[in-house]
């Protein structure tokens, strides 16, 4: 199969699931007793190679699909995984392959490299795990720009790295930006999507009158969604139900209507206000939800239009969380793009409620939307939510015209509590 071609389905080894960190000797013993084959994502090396060898290797994988090295992983003719022999433990291994694929790979190549993991074979011996993501910086060459590598078995029954052909640099080169394409076309199709349900659906809905109001959009995409990371058939399965927690009900909402539509599952309401989830194969994830809401002025006696600040940080954590989760379930572990889209904003006050009396504190005075991305993670996403969230929460706030003062550490910090509390979660 070229490397043209769609990666190869790999079964549910945990070695595709876990976190490179989380990688143990029972992951290594699960590969040997389903008798593992290298295909497009996997490679198997009884020994540590040497220098050349192993960046050719690594960059093929980058260059191609991304995928994973085992190095103490012997194999047999075709590839089948026979034994874990293992290595000697190498004083500094992490950072000397990192070194490596820093000085002598053009663009620097992004790997992660396993903590020495006992083999079940040997105490003495240690396999090493090596994690190559698809890259974005393709094609990446070696020694000089003299050769970029891709894996494939065209030429043989063993997946090996071999120089590029003048189409396949080309076709490299185009791949980042059909990727970021992808990404951009899923996110227009659930905007599109919810735009649609407002407009079949939203005069119908309890608490609304007139027209939508300013409106949240947060979407999670692994940042080169390249594959499928389920069968489209089985959305429904694997996230029914699927929940977590959130003010006392949990998210989405229960006992919602789950709709498929191309390559999604849908569910209206799962916010409780106006709201939509998406879930897709791709690994996209979309929330979209109504901010705009009447809050009652006891000082005013009359109510008061506008953006609920607690609420919209609230319903960012609730997001990021639930993004976490989904990702975590359909094994992907990689980078992500987190963005955020406010619409309809223009003119509507952001209200902070200081002692519980509602105070205006900020509006948009020149756009009616706004839009941010920022660069992550699954793994900052499961650790670090808390400050991805702080981060886009001040961005958010200083294009509403929140003063910057306001919006220093301990703010940022209590802005994240007031959101915990919104949503009824012990930090």
């Amino acid at each position: 199969m070229s490397y043209h071609g769609k990666p190869e389905r790999v079964g549910a080894m945990s070695i595709f699931d876990k976190s490179i960190t989380a990688l143990s000797t029972a992951d290594l013993q699960e590969l040997l007793e389903q008798q593992a084959v290298e295909n497009i994502r996997l490679e198997f090396k009884s020994i540590d190679p040497p220098k050349d060898e192993m960046l050719k290797k690594l960059s093929s994988l980058a260059n191609t699909y991304g995928g994973y090295t085992v190095v103490g992983a012997a194999a047999d003719g075709a590839g089948k995984l026979q034994a874990l022999p293992g290595v000697a433990p190498i004083n500094g291994y992490r950072q000397r392959i990192v070194q490596w694929c820093y000085d002598s790979v053009w663009p620097p190549l992004e790997v992660f490299v396993s903590d020495p993991i006992p083999t079940p074979q040997d105490a003495t011996k240690v396999c090493y795990v090596i994690e190559v993501p698809l890259s974005a910086e393709t094609p990446h060459f070696l020694n000089g720009r003299n050769g970029a590598y891709v894996r494939t078995d065209e030429f043989s029954q063993r997946f090996e790295p071999r120089l590029a052909s003048w189409e396949e640099l080309t076709h490299l080169g185009n791949r980042r930006a059909a990727l970021v394409q992808r990404r951009e076309a899923l996110n227009r199709r659930s905007i599109e999507r919810f735009n649609a349900y407002v407009k079949n659906d939203y005069a119908k809905a309890k608490n609304t009158t007139g027209g939508i109001g300013a409106t949240l959009y947060v979407t999670v995409t692994p940042q080169f969604p390249i594959r499928h990371l389920i069968e489209h058939g089985a959305l429904l399965t694997q996230f029914t139900p699927h929940h977590i927690n959130w003010r006392q009900s949990g998210f989405p909402a229960p006992n919602k209507p789950k709709i498929t539509a191309h390559e999604s599952m849908l569910i209206p309401g799962a916010g409780y206000r106006f709201s939509l989830l998406e879930i897709t194969v791709w690994g996209h994830v979309f929330y979209a939800v109504e901010l705009d809401d009447l809050y009652q002025d006891a000082q005013k006696g009359a109510q008061v239009r506008g953006i609920h600040s607690t609420a919209l940080v609230g319903y960012l954590l609730v997001f990021l969380e639930h993004a976490s989760s989904v990702l975590k379930l359909l094994g992907y572990d990689g980078p992500l793009i987190v963005q955020v889209q406010m619409v309809r904003i223009h003119g509507i006050p952001l209200v902070w409620f200081p002692n519980n009396t509602p105070k205006e504190v900020g509006a948009a005075h020149f756009d009616d939307a706004l839009s941010l991305e920022v660069s992550t993670s699954s793994a900052a996403l499961s650790n670090d939510r808390d400050n991805v969230v702080g981060e886009l929460a001040k961005t958010i706030f200083l294009a509403l015209n929140w003063s910057a003062p306001a919006l220093g550490p301990d703010a940022v910090k209590q802005i994240i509590e007031r959101g915990y509390d919104y949503n009824f979660l012990l930090k």
